[in-house]
């Protein structure tokens, strides 16, 4: 039987001049970047799933949701096991405070009130809801007061509950009061996102960004802020490899809520799947557009659709992340490996009922080229290593590889001896890189058994 592996060996090879790429091995003068199966960034297989978002919250009395917030004071455990202070919401009197805060569900159309009480000393707290749903409270509330705070839904959408603009209403958000607030449409309210067929969905997945400096934490009412550098960030109040993953089916379409709590922005991406954005703080776009990663300010939100393909491989994942990658990191903590350690901004879409793993292939195992930077008028010389002995233990048929793209003919093919590891050398002609600018090349190398 053929199998191919689908883990490539990529080797970066230099046109002229060599550059520094972030996250890039340097092997003697050549530039190798490790194979993904080396790469130990998937979910813990441990890791819990996602908790569902709720259809509705509070109380509805009628037409009117009545909803009760406590702001309190509390900590937080940081990846490193370590606490911070915390400003946070909750729905209990008797509950403590949370980062985010309570998720809000309201229907499109009903009164919202909420019945919000200040228990946090030395702070005029005041609330704010998205899309200028109502005047915004300048005063606030004093330590052990209450404050009755109405608004219709008149929109649905998914919007940032905060604290509002009192003289420390900034500061107050940034240790943890905010929250996201949920508008359902009156068409399908469980079923679609707006009132339009094409934002329905199947799955509803809510994710809540924001970050945390310690120093700001430990003196929000003194720290200077243009000082404030963050070192841990979170999704829905965890950092991976605490963060939850979202279990989905082949073919299932999730709607994908995002609300972004902190104040600094993020680049959102799901490696492998492209999403379609749908809305941003609410507003519905009037034609939607795929994206493979978009862009969230400080504060904002944005709702997009994702579909699972099918069929797809049964406990595949896809990674959910800042593709800016420096929010993908604990305070830069060191694995076991003395590198830095993934952390920070990772989720995963995890696939249930998919279909049966495919047989792997072989492994590229090692590869090198010489010389390593060309002018493209010389031939390069390729060597590398084919091994089914930990995979397949079928023997090797044939190898190719690619320069630069996958969509291609391969550049160069060949067969084996039929052993099942065999160290393949070969040529790239100058002739291929003739028609490529001056860069980085990438050569993808495939065995057959």
């Amino acid at each position: 039987m053929k199998h191919e592996n689908r883990s490539f060996l990529r080797i970066t090879m230099l046109l002229a001049v060599v550059l520094a790429l972030a996250g890039i091995v340097v092997v003697g003068n050549m530039l190798v970047t490790a194979a993904p199966t080396a790469v130990s960034t998937n979910a813990p297989m441990s890791a819990p799933a996602m908790a569902p978002v709720p259809t509705a919250t509070c109380n509805l009395v009628g037409t009117d949701r009545i909803c009760d917030l406590w702001a309190k004071e509390g900590t937080m455990t940081l990846p490193d096991g370590s606490t911070v202070p915390i400003w946070g919401f909750t729905d209990n009197i008797s509950g403590t405070a949370s980062v985010p805060g309570p998720t809000l569900v309201a229907n499109e159309g009903e009164t919202v009130v909420v019945n919000f009480t200040n228990e946090i000393s030395g702070e005029m707290v005041s609330l704010s809801f998205g899309s200028n749903f109502m005047v915004p409270d300048l005063t606030g509330v004093a330590l052990g007061q209450t404050a009755t705070y109405t608004f219709t839904a008149s929109a649905p959408g998914t919007y940032k509950y905060e604290a509002g603009l009192t003289q420390n209403g900034a500061r107050q958000v940034m240790m943890g009061l905010f929250g996201a607030l949920i508008v359902r449409p009156a068409t399908n309210p469980l079923g679609q996102a707006y009132n339009d067929p094409t934002s329905a969905f199947n799955q509803e997945v809510l994710l809540v960004y924001h970050e945390i400096d310690p120093a700001f934490n430990a003196s929000p009412n003194t720290f200077q802020l243009t000082q404030f550098q963050p070192s841990y960030w979170f999704i829905n109040g965890r950092a991976y490899s605490q963060t939850e993953k979202i279990i989905a089916t082949p073919g299932e379409t999730l709607l994908m809520r995002y609300l972004n709590g902190g104040v600094e922005q993020r680049s959102v991406s799901i490696l492998g799947l492209h999403q379609t954005v749908l809305s941003t703080d609410g507003a519905m776009y009037p034609y939607a557009f795929d994206v493979v990663a978009e862009t969230m300010p400080a504060g904002s939100t944005m709702d997009t659709i994702v579909t699972i393909p099918n069929p797809v491989m049964d406990l595949q994942q896809y990674p959910i992340f800042n593709t800016s990658f420096q929010q993908l990191h604990n305070a830069g903590a060191l694995g076991a490996d003395g590198k830095v350690a993934m952390g920070g901004m990772i989720s995963f879409i995890e696939i249930n009922a998919g279909a049966p793993p495919a047989a792997a292939g072989p492994l590229v195992t090692t590869a090198a080229v010489s010389p390593t930077v060309t002018t493209g008028t010389t031939d390069v010389d390729l060597v590398f290593t084919l091994d089914s002995t930990t995979t397949s233990g079928l023997n090797l048929t044939s190898w190719e590889y690619y320069l630069n793209d996958l969509d291609t003919t391969p550049e160069g093919t060949g067969l084996t001896s039929g052993t099942t590891t065999e160290t393949i050398t070969t040529t790239i002609p100058a002739a291929a890189f003739s028609l490529l600018p001056a860069g980085d090349v990438t050569v993808y190398i495939r065995g057959f058994d």
